[in-house]
């Protein structure tokens, strides 16, 4: 199943849409992309982020319903990869893909409220 949400992105301007992507785009100017939750996703340039060793994730978001595991944001290739998301209902959580040590998960329980805008602070790597 797919995230059903909204993201406010402050990068949406570098960002490019995919056909189908989101069931709405909003015109105001609070820059909300609300997600169909059919593989609804945001496709970003790869340019800006080559050759980065650190980088900085904030944003806010709102999941309009939970599951076992929906991504809020993900960069990289399997395994080589890092995800923002929610898991096990309500739970924050923050993963590391990595060809040795494997899946790292860094999990903040009861984080989120349905339907309810939150506030992720900056997630240096």
């Amino acid at each position: 199943m797919g995230w059903v949400g909204r993201l406010a992105v402050a990068w949406l301007a570098v960002g490019t849409l995919e056909a189908g992507a989101v069931a709405a785009v909003s015109t105001a100017t609070n820059h909300v992309i609300q997600f169909n939750g059919h593989g609804a996703h945001v496709v970003l340039p790869t340019e800006p982020f080559r050759g980065l060793t650190h980088a900085t994730i904030e944003c806010w978001v709102r999941w309009d319903g939970f599951g076992s595991t929906r991504r809020l944001f993900n960069y990289g290739g399997p395994m080589r990869d890092l995800s923002l998301g929610s898991r096990d209902g309500n739970q924050l959580t923050l993963v590391i893909g990595d060809t040795a040590k494997g899946l790292q998960w860094l999990d903040i329980p009861n984080a989120l409220t349905q339907s309810q805008w939150t506030h992720v602070p900056e997630i240096t790597t």
